[in-house]
C-alpha cells in the first residue's frame, strides 16, 4: 500500500502502520485471531485495522512487543513496505534491516 503526501497529511500514515503491522504477521501465518489474542483484542478490530478503519495505540503495539520478543522498532521496519517510505528514508530502514540481520546472526 502505497501512501500519498495528502493522505500522511490527513493522518492516513498512522491507519496505513497499523495495517502495515496486522498484513506482515498475517503474511508471516498468523490468524488475525491470533494477531488479535497477542494484543487483547477481538479478531474483529483486527479485521477493522487490517481494512484501514481502525487503528493500533501504543498500548497495542507494546503488548505484541512482548508477546513477539522482538523490538517494536523491528517489528515496524519489518511491517513497512519500502515503497510507502519516501525514497530519502529507504537507505536508512534498509541499512536498519541489515543491522538487524547482523545482531540475529550473534
Amino acid at each position: 500500500m502505497s501512501i500519498t503526501r495528502k493522505q500522511r497529511q490527513s493522518g492516513f500514515a498512522y491507519s496505513a502502520i497499523s495495517t502495515h503491522v496486522v498484513q506482515y504477521l498475517h503474511g508471516q501465518g498468523m490468524t488475525l485471531k491470533e494477531i488479535g489474542s497477542l494484543m487483547d483484542v477481538k479478531e474483529s478490530f483486527i479485521s477493522r485495522v487490517r481494512k484501514g478503519e481502525r487503528s493500533l495505540t501504543l498500548e497495542h503495539l507494546t503488548k505484541l512487543e512482548q508477546a513477539l520478543g522482538k523490538p517494536l522498532p523491528a517489528i515496524l521496519v519489518h511491517a513497512t513496505p519500502l515503497d510507502s517510505v519516501s525514497k530519502e528514508m529507504r537507505p536508512v530502514y534498509a541499512a536498519f534491516d541489515n543491522f538487524l540481520a547482523a545482531l540475529a546472526q550473534k
